[in-house]
Parts: structure tokens; sequence; C-alpha cells
């Protein structure tokens, strides 16, 4: 029995949103009166603000060590331990300043940090689950092996053959 062909995707379609994929960028319309892009950072601005995110990327690390899926008061909190280094990670990735995010109502503030963790947090929730993982693996690593040491070796000679004749002549 013949089947029906399926259809083709039009011309263009097809790997249209891999620029999206690589490097997504999401609008936010009417943001404290503003239209913003939320955006992905790049590799040198990422290793720019590496050392602000640490600290946070360590509360997810433990964040994860209690559940896979964190709750939304988790991830609250997490942003309002870290409310300092938050509002320039949302500043950089929007371009806007810290002044204008700190200024933001809470449904404008909410969107903009909701755009982020689409955008970001990806990325960074990766980097915390990699860390764990590799600390369980080296944990793993270190209780199987104990305290490891090299063999001991066999016994060195300290009886010299000497000769009566050196001892008689000495």
């Amino acid at each position: 029995m013949a089947s029906r062909a399926k259809k083709r995707p039009s011309p263009g379609t097809e790997g249209a949103d891999d620029l999206q994929v690589l490097h997504p960028e999401l609008p936010v319309k009417n943001v404290g009166g503003r239209d913003l892009v939320m955006r992905e950072y790049g590799f040198i601005e990422g290793l720019r603000v590496r050392p602000i995110i640490e600290p946070m990327l360590k509360d997810m690390e433990a964040l994860i060590g209690l559940a896979t899926q964190p709750t939304t008061d988790q991830v609250l909190d997490l942003m309002g331990n870290h409310i300092d280094e938050f509002q320039e990670l949302l500043a950089a990735a929007s371009d806007t300043d810290v002044a204008f995010v700190a200024g933001l109502n809470q449904t404008d503030g909410t969107r903009l940090a909701d755009a982020w963790w689409k955008v970001n947090g990806p990325f960074y929730w990766r980097t915390a689950i990699s860390r764990v993982a590799v600390a369980k693996v080296q944990a793993r690593a270190g209780k199987a092996g104990g305290a490891t040491s090299t063999p001991r070796s066999s016994g060195t000679a300290t009886e010299s053959a000497t000769s009566d004749a050196t001892h008689a002549g000495s």
C-alpha cells in the first residue's frame, strides 16, 4: 500500500532559530517604561561577570543538593540573598544600569528577572549541576581509594662487605 509523502519544510525555515538557540535574546516590552532585550552574555562578558555570580553559584550548588527542581521561593531567596550581584547581572544582560534595575516596581522587576532566568539561567544551572556532579565523583574516588600510599620498598643493604685486610691496615 502506498503511503503519503511527508511535507517538506519550506525553504528558509529549517535552522531559522539556530542563532536564537546559540545566543538567545528575549524582548521584554515596557519594563520601567522601556522596551528591553534580555540577552545571553557573550564569552568575554561572561568571564567578566563570573566573579559577580560566583557567590550565587555556590548557593545554586547547595540548592541542587536539596532538589533537582528548586521551588520558586528558593529561587526568590537565592536572588534576594545576592541582590546587589543580581542587580548587576540583570543590568549587564539588559544593557541598562543598576539604578534603573533598582528603581523597577515589583511587576517589572519580576518580568526582567524572569527574562534573565530564561536566557542566562540554564547556563548557570548547568554550571552548578556540573560542579555538584564533579564533587560527587571526587568524593567517591576519595572514599574508594582511601588513604593511599606507595608500598614499602625493600630494606636497603646497610652492611658493607669489608675485608679483614682493610681493618688491619687502618
